[in-house]
């Protein structure tokens, strides 16, 4: 009986597999997010902990966007680790020509957030202009 898998390609299935079987993980800034999603999915504990632990090692301010954007389904310390950079330092977040291109979801997270260091009126500007 074969089982399709469709839902992710077959370099990232395969080095699922092979974490399964041989305990061994080659993760990359290229397969993270997928192999996050994967281990989500067919609730791998331990492989989810690795790559969140491994994107909330990787979070600069020239990546915050995309790491946040990535890990918002999953939450997790990689997400904290994004929120607090942005919250620490929204201006210089907020100016990153990513910022207007990021999901619906993730600009609806942050603007949640109680905690972002910027003034209303600041916020406003970056948002809309």
């Amino acid at each position: 009986m074969i089982i399709p898998i469709t839902d992710t390609n077959s370099r990232d299935f395969t080095t699922f597999l092979e974490f399964l079987h041989r305990d061994k993980l080659h993760l990359t800034m290229e397969n993270a997010f997928e192999l996050f999603k994967l281990a989500a999915t067919y609730a791998v504990i331990d492989l989810q902990q690795i790559c969140d632990e491994y994107l909330a090692s990787k979070v600069e301010p020239s990546n915050v966007l995309f790491i946040a954007d990535g890990c918002l389904p999953f939450g997790g310390t990689a997400l904290k680790r994004c929120m607090n950079l942005i919250n620490e330092k929204p201006e210089q977040i907020f100016a990153l020509p990513d910022f207007l291109k990021i999901s619906y979801f993730l600009m609806e997270f942050i603007l949640k957030q109680n905690r972002i260091n910027i003034s209303e009126e600041k916020l406003f500007e970056f948002v809309c202009f």
